[in-house]
């Protein structure tokens, strides 16, 4: 998982630790459930401290005052708050004059500043066609037949989250990743015709009670 210091990626990493928490079953386990009692006092432990920093006048060279920065950034006018908006008119005006074929990929990159919605970008210079492939591409990798609908859903938007913080369409070493996530989840379905029926690779049957937070599943 790809994230940055930012507003987005810092929630999406408290999303995934969430989704993992409930995925894998730990609320389930004894030790599950003291990580959870331990983290609810470290917030509690931070909440006092950063109460303690306020009376005591210290806020402005402390932590929280950067994630305190990261918000304003994120939610008024300055910064780059207006161009990555101004990016994101961009993209939606290039795939709907270019709906078919896209846009050439340098003028999207060129046209404004702080460009970094991917997805947007990959509908941008690749149309509704290529940008739609793109996306099930990524969804399928996710996407698990055993886990909830819901959880489903979680892991797809903290992709999603993770995947617009910043411009990875141009990064030929992010796609790395994704093509060989694509390869290995290929690689682990049941050949067919197999004498025995059932790939040992492949994944077991699905839980009969349907309990969407305790399923056992890979990423």
């Amino acid at each position: 998982m790809l994230s940055t210091f930012s507003v987005a990626g810092v929630a999406a990493l408290g999303a995934f630790a969430v989704f993992l928490y409930w995925d894998k079953g730990y609320y389930r386990t004894r030790q599950g459930r003291w990580a959870l009692a331990a983290a609810g006092l470290a917030v509690l432990a931070v909440l006092a401290h950063l109460a303690y920093t306020l009376m005591s006048q210290q806020f402005g060279g402390s932590i929280y005052y950067e994630f305190y920065d990261m918000f304003l950034r994120l939610t008024s006018g300055g910064d780059s708050s207006y161009d990555r908006m101004n990016a994101v008119l961009t993209d939606l005006s290039y795939l709907l004059k270019n709906p078919i074929v896209g846009a050439p990929i340098a003028q999207v990159f060129e046209s404004t500043a702080h460009n970094t919605s991917s997805t947007l970008i990959l509908y941008a210079i690749l149309g509704v066609a290529g940008g739609s492939l793109g996306l099930l591409v990524w969804v399928w990798m996710l996407w698990d037949r055993r886990r909830c609908l819901l959880g489903n859903l979680w892991l797809v938007g903290v992709m999603l989250l993770s995947f617009n913080t910043q411009n990875l369409v141009a990064d030929v070493f992010f796609w790395l990743f994704p093509v060989l996530a694509l390869a290995q989840r290929w690689s682990e379905r049941p050949l067919e015709g197999h004498k025995h029926g059932q790939n040992l690779a492949s994944p077991g049957p699905a839980d009969p009670a349907g309990d969407c937070p305790g399923d056992q599943t890979g990423l």
